[in-house]
């Protein structure tokens, strides 16, 4: 198998690592930038903390895009089936729910004329929705390096026979928890 992050091209491997590369980088990082830019941001002028959460929303937009293009490209040059696993169509759902979300949000936030009571009254949700969506992101990226790991055979298996079971455990049981306390916590606020 090829080593390295290439666009995919037939008898290379370099789009799947492409494809988990730019889908971490857009669904983990960028989304989680965007999320915490209103904790990093709320002493300045709410304009600058707007600016940012939108700045990486459409960050993470592009590269979960370039990054399913990928995935695709490479699945009809190696002769593969499409969407045939969980993993699969939970990020499409996952990918589908994140655009639909930040087009409401753009409309929502960013025009004039919407009235402030709508605006209080979609917040709440807005929140929630974006909550259950990063969460989502960290267990669809779990679930893809189980998936990439088994199978291209590079899982230790006789080594380590829970590491798989640890990781996921780990994700539901302290990361995701403590994601969750943090969101309510911000709805309070």
């Amino acid at each position: 198998m090829g080593y390295g992050i290439r666009w995919p091209s037939p008898g290379n491997y370099g789009g799947v690592n492409f494809h988990g590369m730019f889908m971490s980088t857009a669904m983990v990082f960028f989304q989680g930038e965007a999320l915490l830019s209103y904790r990093f941001y709320r002493y300045d002028a709410k304009v600058l903390s707007k600016f940012v959460h939108v700045v990486f929303h459409l960050m993470a937009i592009a590269f979960f895009s370039t990054a399913l293009s990928a995935i695709i490209i490479h699945k009809n040059k190696s002769n593969l089936d499409h969407f045939t696993s969980v993993h699969s169509w939970i990020g499409i759902t996952v990918m589908f729910v994140y655009v639909v979300q930040f087009a409401f949000g753009f409309v929502n936030f960013l025009f004039s004329g919407i009235t402030e009571s709508t605006r209080k009254t979609f917040m709440p949700m807005h929140r929630i929705v974006g909550c259950l969506l990063f969460a989502a992101s960290l267990v669809q990226a779990v679930i893809g390096f189980v998936q990439y790991n088994g199978f291209y055979g590079n899982c230790p298996q006789e080594q380590f026979p829970g590491s798989r079971f640890r990781t996921v455990r780990a994700h539901v049981f302290h990361v995701i928890p403590h994601h969750f306390r943090d969101c309510f916590n911000m709805l309070g606020s």
